[in-house]
């Protein structure tokens, strides 16, 4: 008789220590559920507040909305042959984590054929690297051309329209982007480079796209 009694307050006991790890995990969770509520209702109260007066930008709302908003940089690397105009495509692709806003556009070229092969050269003839000189004249192994940008969807305006390359390369362009432009996560974003003049040597163009990563964006609110 004892033995039977034994075994159930063993299983009493054991059913009492399942029961209250039941319990700590739904303590447990239900204080993660606060506090996301927390978050959610700052991150609410923030957007409220840019909404006070005048309508926010898009750009605007993702920020607003984002738990997290670090510094990022996109780079696409797109290869010209030697006397090239072709407009030329390269591709980035937006992580899925999050969207991209772009706050500057950047442009370098790298001959790889040629006397300057593996030297950085101007991305255009207009202005020198590093100097104030402008109408630079004959700059061996230069790259002037025109660039667009696209995801193919509801950020095209800079697409079929094509923008002189010496804005990338202008030392007074800081933040020329009055407003950034925006990529979804997951988002292919499309650059297209057409010479403006036959390339002296064949070469690298490296485009880069520099801006803030916005992670975990409430959707509903953008």
């Amino acid at each position: 008789m004892s033995e039977f009694l034994h075994r159930i307050a063993s299983q009493a006991e054991a059913a009492l220590k399942r029961a209250n790890a039941a319990a700590q995990q739904i303590r447990t969770l239900t204080e993660m559920m606060k506090r996301g509520d927390e978050m959610s209702v700052q991150r609410f109260n923030d957007l409220e507040k840019l909404l006070a007066g005048r309508r926010p930008t898009y750009a605007e709302k993702v920020v607003a909305c984002a738990e997290h908003v670090v510094p990022f940089f996109y780079t696409v690397e797109i290869a010209f042959a030697t006397g090239s105009l072709a407009r030329s495509p390269g591709v980035i692709d937006i992580d899925q984590d999050g969207y991209f806003l772009v706050d500057r556009y950047y442009a370098s070229w790298q001959p790889t054929d040629g006397a300057n092969a593996g030297e950085w050269k101007p991305v255009s003839s207009g202005i020198l690297a590093g100097d104030e000189l402008v109408g630079g004249g004959n700059i061996a192994d230069k790259m002037d051309f025109s660039w667009e940008v696209s995801n193919g969807a509801s950020q095209r305006g800079r697409q079929n329209n094509p923008i002189p390359g010496d804005i990338l390369y202008r030392m007074d362009s800081d933040g020329f982007l009055t407003e950034p432009d925006v990529f979804p996560p997951s988002s292919t974003l499309t650059v297209f480079i057409t010479p403006t003049q036959a390339v002296d040597n064949a070469g690298t163009f490296v485009f880069i796209a520099q801006g803030r990563q916005c992670l975990n964006v409430i959707e509903s609110a953008v």
